[in-house]
């Protein structure tokens, strides 16, 4: 049974309807009906009382509080809801109430837009509410409380944030960091029933604040964290151990019922399906997206990268002879010393708009040996021809240089893209001795970011060949790639921050460095259609 209702909203407090309206919510909690979200949580956080011998009065319970909630259950209007309710209709004189998040334009745009769409249309706030457009500053004129929003990254405003004092209201808690919360966390000291209170969805990095701060919820709500009962954790979620990329869609639109208390209102079964057949029909970066946003799950500030499936459909039988005299440009990843050190050779486009890559490896030969019965066949793959050995403990930049050449004796490279830290000597002699031009790689997430992107759509839509090298099919099906979560940029990274973790990606980093090419030319196809089409 749902229990979803439409109440009447008084003009004035009306003790009787308040009492009708908690013995109902007690009822149908004790009976298991669905209950409203927003009406639970506020008969939780504002109907529970209990006596305080210092005030002589009945004060709330609960100070602090978490939320956690997919995306689109509506968590930022309900947040300007309660902002709403602190700064105005708890009669308190002069009570400050903040919107905090990660950014002031954050804490603007998403709860704070909210906050104002609720005074232009509300010709009661508007008549009770002074508003200052520019600082998103809303006074009641009354009690001269106030409410506004308030930045967590601002560092000309570090100090002024340990003085606040009053309520505030956290969006997104997963990008907020410690820092700034370990300064509002006294924000309410005195105040007679202040509050700080999160809400979020799950996010991608696991040892950040939000997620201590979910597990620590999850101890209070157990019991395991018996003493700090003051604090109010609500999460709406699927069970942490889901794994996405084995989910069918009936599955997921089960997880999406059970986690989304906004299922059939604001989360809608068609979107949702729609949203889950696109997620898994793209990339397991965008799968993992649709995990977090839509049932709550963590993941890592990495995940997985390209399905074997798609790459493997790219694989093509072809040799060095077969490109002979074809345009070519080189990605150069050179290791420090005891790493594997990969070149890529990315070929223009062909007859078939398809584009094929040549890839070349070397290792030291005392990290093969350490390495074989571990992770890979480095042994094999030596005797196979597919990757080069150097004596002893370090790369040989001559040995690098002469394997490079002899695959400049066959096709035509222009360019080469490289990391300046290792292979300064290698590129110069390329430069002077073979007339490559040698262009300076950062190993940066900016840097990183297009050619990645191109590279990964390539594979996607089968414009890419490879030849099955069995070391580059070896990396590709263990790299990660990282994401910045508000820029969007990407990069390809090992899936291990381990040093000593033996599996490298080195052949498709120097990929998507020989990549930067194919990202100039379909920018060129972009204007070339634009052109046509005016």
């Amino acid at each position: 049974k749902s229990c979803r209702r439409t109440w009447v909203i008084p003009t004035s407090y009306d003790p009787d309807l308040a009492v009708e309206r908690a013995e109902s919510y007690a009822e149908c909690v004790s009976a298991g009906h669905d209950v409203s979200w927003q009406y639970d949580l506020i008969m939780r956080l504002f109907g529970w009382l209990r006596w305080s011998d210092e005030l002589c009065k009945p004060v709330r319970r609960f100070r602090r509080g978490d939320v956690w909630i997919p995306k689109k259950n509506a968590k930022s209007p309900m947040l300007a809801f309660i902002g709403w309710y602190l700064c105005v209709g708890d009669g308190v004189m002069g009570q400050n109430v903040y919107f905090g998040a990660k950014d002031g334009n954050q804490a603007k745009e998403m709860v704070g837009q909210s906050a104002v769409a609720a005074w232009e249309n509300s010709p009661e706030i508007q008549s009770a509410v002074a508003y200052k457009i520019n600082e998103m500053l809303f006074t009641h004129l009354d009690t001269k409380s106030r409410m506004k929003p308030l930045s967590s990254s601002n560092q000309r405003t570090t100090k002024s944030k340990e003085g606040i004092n009053g309520s505030v209201l956290i969006d997104e808690v997963h990008v907020v960091d410690a820092e700034f919360m370990s300064r509002i966390k006294r924000a309410g000291i005195s105040r007679e029933e202040p509050l700080i209170l999160g809400a979020s969805t799950a996010g991608l990095e696991t040892t950040g604040y939000g997620k201590q701060r979910q597990d620590y919820g999850r101890d209070v709500a157990s019991g395991e964290n018996e003493g700090d009962d003051d604090y109010l954790f609500v999460c709406y979620e699927a069970p942490q151990q889901t794994d996405v990329t084995e989910l069918t869609e009936e599955q997921a639109v089960d997880l999406g019922k059970s986690c989304n208390p906004m299922w059939g209102i604001t989360v809608l079964e068609t979107e949702f399906r729609s949203d889950f057949r696109e997620s898994r029909n793209s990339t397991l970066d965008e799968l993992f997206d649709f995990g977090t946003y839509r049932l709550n799950l963590w993941q890592h500030s990495s995940s997985p990268w390209l399905r074997p499936s798609d790459w493997d459909k790219c694989a093509e039988e072809y040799g060095l002879s077969d490109l002979e005299g074809q345009a070519c440009t080189l990605g150069l990843d050179f290791s420090r010393t005891r790493d594997m050190t990969s070149a890529v050779f990315v070929f223009d486009l062909d007859y078939r708009e398809r584009r094929r890559i040549w890839p070349l490896f070397w290792i030291p030969e005392n990290t093969a040996h350490r390495h074989q019965k571990q992770v890979a066949s480095f042994l094999d793959w030596h005797h196979e021809g597919h990757v080069a050995f150097c004596e002893g403990d370090t790369i040989s930049h001559e040995q690098v240089l002469s394997d490079i050449v002899r695959v400049l004796d066959v096709v035509l490279c222009e360019k080469c893209y490289y990391d300046p830290t290792f292979a300064d000597w290698v590129t110069g002699r390329l430069h002077e001795e073979h007339g490559v031009e040698r262009v300076e790689f950062k190993q940066s997430l900016p840097s990183y970011s297009a050619p990645t992107d191109q590279f990964e759509q390539d594979v996607l839509d089968c414009t890419i060949a490879h030849p099955a090298h069995p070391i580059l099919d070896w990396q590709v099906g263990h790299c990660h790639v990282y994401r910045n979560k508000f820029t969007k940029m990407k990069r390809p990274i090992k899936p291990s921050e381990d040093s000593k973790d033996p599996r490298t990606i080195d052949g498709v980093a120097a990929a998507v460095m020989g990549y930067v090419r194919a990202l100039q030319d379909a920018i060129e196809v972009e204007i070339d259609a634009a052109e046509v089409m005016l």
